[in-house]
């Protein structure tokens, strides 16, 4: 998947990881800072964003996965996994 952030483009491989720093569960979206020693904004998302549709199960503080995506407001991470100690993710059920 092909993806421009902060005016870079680039070619997503694999799925970026990060923490979700704020949730509001009433108005249905977050923010994630991406991991690592990077300059990047935190990327918003949506509760329609989460995969299985497990927005109720996600809570500040939580380790997650996550596409890259465009929106008319700038980046926005897609596809949320909350990624568990174990190293499973969320699944789809």
């Amino acid at each position: 998947c092909n993806t421009t952030l902060n005016g870079i483009y680039f070619l997503t491989l694999f799925s970026m990881k990060g923490t979700i720093k704020k949730l509001d569960k009433d108005r249905g979206f977050g923010f994630i800072v991406p991991d690592g020693e990077t300059k990047q904004k935190d990327l918003f998302f949506h509760a329609n964003d989460v995969a299985g549709g497990g927005f109720k199960d996600l809570n500040e503080g939580d380790h997650v996965s996550y596409e890259v995506g465009d929106s008319p407001k700038g980046p926005k991470a897609t596809d949320v996994n909350v990624i568990y100690e174990d190293g499973s993710v969320m699944s789809e059920e």
